[in-house]
């Protein structure tokens, strides 16, 4: 995930050869990059990143979701681009107990604040929809699975976007449902 700030500097957020999670810093426009500086160490099987900004959220968090092979989670951190990359406290979003091929995560802040991620760990047995309140961003407590997880594919999808209508805690959900090859919102 390629990120630009408005003062131009480039985060580039990524699972490296060793399953990390990390990201490197560049105020050239790409010309030279930083070390890598690490976000997670484990066995990250799954990466999904949001920008405040891209909700129009006048901030500077760097929202990443990551699910962890090795305990069986998915997991949350922020980047605080506004704050000298200050790291926030880790976070459980979802407690799972295995984690097999397939499955999905999605991570997106909505204009009012809230942050939302749709976990699966492994095609449909394992995971959910959570919320993330305004007032808890970046260190509180994920609420419980907001809705039962559906039976996915292997291959099926979901991607997360902020809603546009008048209530701005909404939220988009693009869903792709591989075997009925289709997509539906």
């Amino acid at each position: 995930y390629l990120i630009q700030t408005p003062t131009g500097v480039l985060y580039f957020v990524y699972v490296d050869q060793d399953s990390d999670v990390v990201f490197i810093k560049s105020s050239n426009g790409g010309l030279s990059w930083t070390l890598p500086t690490l976000i997670f160490t484990g066995t990250a099987t799954a990466l999904s990143v949001w920008y405040d900004r891209w909700s129009n959220i006048s901030a500077g968090l760097i929202h990443c979701a990551y699910s962890d092979a090795g305990i069986d989670d998915t997991l949350y951190r922020t980047i605080d681009t506004e704050s000298s990359e200050a790291l926030s406290t880790q976070t459980t979003i979802f407690l799972g107990a295995s984690t097999a091929a397939g499955g999905q995560l999605s991570i997106t802040r909505a204009r009012g604040g809230n942050v939302y991620c749709r976990t699966c760990i492994d095609a449909g047995a394992e995971g959910g929809f959570f919320r993330l309140p305004n007032a808890n961003v970046p260190n509180g407590a994920w609420d419980a699975a907001r809705t039962i997880n559906e039976a996915l594919a292997t291959q099926d999808q979901m991607i997360l976007l902020p809603g546009w209508a008048a209530d701005n805690q909404d939220i988009m959900a693009f869903f792709w449902d591989a075997s009925a090859d289709e997509i539906r919102r």
